[in-house]
């Protein structure tokens, strides 16, 4: 198949769809503040004082209503058990929010609250004495929820319960609970045996671990903190369960700034979904609040992961009146110490709450450029392929530089005014990025990342790069070649064996996306017989040779290149760079491929380099 111009440039956009979904993480620098609790393990809680004066004990869930009202639970001590839902204002204040059940104290607790955007209720699950249920409260009094089904809540235990779109989620006694509109109750996963099974497969089916906190997103995909298990997991519309986040059943710290599914969490006790599909988790085994992008990479936003200073400054779980108790407050959240942290929540507005059970508070992070510093830093290997995420670089293609202080404003994205003739812009905003002083076109920018073009003429070596931005200059250096070919990827998967790999970024001629509906929501597997679009960088020159810098014409590659499905070579049908370093290789998928497999994906050059491992095809 020959390359026409309607096809080319059909898919332009695609492609600088698939850089920017690949590269660009949602990061910002998380401020850290107090907005409940004095600290203090002695309960007082004045109706209508200040909340941040107030004397709260071990609060443990919480949830937003849609005026960003503040709820949450208040548990109380042994000598003085409360498990009463309390309202922090906008204005601060605090107050009783709703009645609670009728059992005195003693017979019976609330294991969770979830708040509908109207905040003219709440929705509790309870454990007591006299059997468990999930009620709504509001001002007519108590209304229980989904009595079709025997609720088994621990007492004085930890239960995920979320509303969405008038349905009542629910993490009961290793299930997953939907409460529909009809007020039945109706399983959605798990089995109610606790273990780990399932990936891939129908969710209520698979095994889950003591789930204790749930969220659902815009899509109603449900996402659960599956806390013994050691991971977050996915339960899709099509209620095909996946692992979004952890190594599951492997408890531990690891993985920040790599692929979600080889990072490892302890213990997950909170999950919250922003309306951009970013995921919020509350790592309390390591006393972190940990950060899914929508590009399936996770980080630190919050919590140094220990509840004391390394030099053995106490928490406030230790000592609540220690001035340093719970360091933190205004600055730089991954500064700020975290002790037990549970349930999380957003508001309208993109904020985190956080209930820091052990240190007596709830906490806040606003998301933002780093307010105490404005000097450009790269981070340590912080320049890869903008592809591969791996070093070297390529002559013409896209690269990603990772650091912080890259802006102390808004994220930047290149426009049809920035050009100059056919010229790519070279600075925006005052940043910019020369590699051995040579300038580099910008198409992207927010304050911890940029995605650059390598320009012409660099040797096949180390070269020196700066960042230049209006707080200052940043210098680092990265391995430049010729060639180093990387696939864009769009989507994490996780293997049976626990390993994780990608599915290429690819779309069917229709343009619909290749995947499984299952992990990217959508798309359908690739058929043999078809051809499919793959999109890359770094695959050298085109002929004729076109520069970097500028709009180009599509153009077919200098060498041959090969496409490798499972060890098996072949040579794509057509292979061109279409637009500034973006180059398209239409991919006829083998016949005779099993059916539900999914197959390892190379493209390269006979006997040279190859694009990165770990990227795999879906077939259908």
């Amino acid at each position: 198949m020959v390359l026409t111009r309607r096809g080319i440039t059909s898919v332009v956009r695609i492609g600088l769809f698939f850089l920017l979904l690949s590269q660009i993480a949602t990061s910002q620098t998380a401020t850290i503040t107090t907005v409940a609790g004095n600290g203090s393990p002695i309960q007082n809680i004045p109706n209508g004082g200040p909340a941040i004066s107030a004397g709260i004990t071990g609060p443990f869930d919480l949830d937003v209503d849609g005026q960003n009202n503040l709820y949450f639970i208040n548990a109380g001590s042994i000598f003085d058990v409360d498990f009463r839902i309390y309202r922090v204002s906008q204005a601060g204040t605090i107050s009783l929010a709703f009645t609670s059940p009728s059992q005195i104290s003693l017979t019976y607790s609330v294991d969770a609250v979830a708040i509908p955007t109207t905040g003219d209720a709440a929705y509790v699950a309870v454990a007591s004495v006299f059997g468990n249920y999930v009620a709504r409260l509001d001002s007519k009094g108590q209304t229980k929820l989904g009595t079709n089904w025997a609720f088994k809540f621990p007492f004085y235990g930890r239960v995920g319960l979320r509303t969405h779109n008038g349905l009542i989620y629910v993490a009961d006694n290793n299930r997953i609970i939907r409460i529909g509109s009809d007020n039945n109750a109706t399983v959605i996963g798990g089995t109610g045996v606790g273990g780990y099974s399932g990936d891939g497969g129908a969710a209520t089916q698979a095994q889950f671990n003591s789930p204790n906190a749930v969220a659902v997103d815009a899509s109603g995909n449900v996402f659960v903190a599956d806390s013994a298990n050691h991971c977050v997991r996915k339960i899709s519309t099509a209620l095909v369960v996946s692992t979004l986040a952890g190594t599951c059943t492997k408890a531990g710290f690891s993985g920040d700034t790599g692929p979600a599914t080889a990072a490892k969490l302890s213990g997950p006790s909170g999950v919250a979904v922003g309306l951009d599909g970013t995921v919020y988790i509350s790592d309390t085994g390591n006393n972190r609040i940990r950060r899914v992008n929508p590009n399936g990479t996770i980080e630190t936003i919050a919590g140094i992961g220990q509840a004391t200073f390394p030099n053995g400054v106490p928490s406030c779980f230790d000592d609540p009146f220690s001035p340093n108790c719970f360091f933190g407050d205004g600055g730089v959240a991954t500064r700020a110490i975290l002790n037990g942290p549970l349930g999380v929540a957003l508001d309208s507005q993109g904020r985190l709450y956080i209930a820091d059970e052990k240190n007596n508070r709830i906490r806040m992070l606003t998301f933002g450029p780093n307010p105490s510093a404005t000097t450009p830093l790269i981070a340590d290997k912080g320049i890869v392929n903008g592809a591969s995420f791996t070093a070297p670089v390529a002559r013409g293609g896209w690269a990603t530089i990772y650091g912080s202080n890259f802006t102390t404003g808004a994220a930047r994205i290149w426009n049809s005014s920035d050009f100059s003739g056919n010229n790519l812009p070279t600075s925006l905003d005052g940043v910019s990025v020369t590699f051995n002083d040579k300038p580099a076109a910008l198409y992207f920018f927010n304050a911890t990342q940029i995605n650059v073009q390598v320009p012409d003429g660099l040797p096949d070596a180390e070269v020196t790069v700066k960042v230049t931005t209006p707080g200052g200059t940043a210098v680092s250096g990265v391995l430049h070649q010729a060639i180093a070919p990387g696939l864009f990827t769009i989507a994490q998967v996780k293997a049976s064996d626990g390993t994780s790999y990608s599915y290429p970024a690819a779309v069917h001629l229709d343009g619909a996306l290749v995947g499984r509906p299952s992990v990217l929501q959508g798309s359908r597997p690739a058929t043999g017989g078809e051809i499919i679009l793959v999109f890359g960088t770094g695959f050298g020159p085109s002929n004729p040779p076109q520069p970097s810098g500028m709009l180009i014409p599509s153009t077919l590659l200098n060498s041959l290149v090969t496409f490798t499905l499972s060890g098996n070579q072949t040579l794509p049908q057509a292979a061109a760079l279409i637009s500034p370093g973006l180059y398209q290789f239409n991919v006829l998928v083998p016949t005779g491929l099993k059916s539900g497999t999914d197959y390892l994906l190379q493209i390269g050059f006979l006997g040279g380099a190859q694009s990165q491992q770990g990227v795999y095809l879906p077939i259908n």
